[in-house]
């Protein structure tokens, strides 16, 4: 289950991020997943809560934002959509692709409480 490994990398981005900064506590976190990583979202929103809870992040949520696959063909330059596992451009049937989007897993956005004060 690599989905656990990722929360706890996601955590200690936050951590890190935040530091020790009197900002409020963590409402939220936003990623975006490509879809290529093969991340089962359910799983990394139950790792991702009980990762936070042993970390002091408790009650801060994961907002995932799937993110499509695209590609470009090398050949005639057409870009397209990925729903298979082979990467053929649709028009000419060129395997020279270049994946432009799909693969990402990035830390978007900490969303902060107002701290009290």
């Amino acid at each position: 289950m690599h989905e656990l490994s990722i929360a706890e990398a996601l955590v200690k981005a936050v951590k890190r991020e935040i530091g020790a900064r009197p900002l409020g506590a963590v409402k939220a976190i936003h990623v975006q997943v490509g879809q290529l990583r093969l991340i089962e979202p359910v799983t990394l929103r139950t790792c991702y809560e009980a990762t936070a809870r042993e970390n002091g992040l408790y009650g801060s949520r994961l907002d995932i934002e799937t993110v499509p696959a695209r590609a470009q063909c090398q050949e005639c330059g057409e870009r397209f959509a990925v729903d298979e596992p082979a990467f053929l451009c649709p028009h000419c049937d060129s395997a020279d692709v270049e994946l432009l989007a799909g693969k990402e897993l990035t830390l978007t956005e900490i969303e902060l409480e107002q701290a009290q004060g």
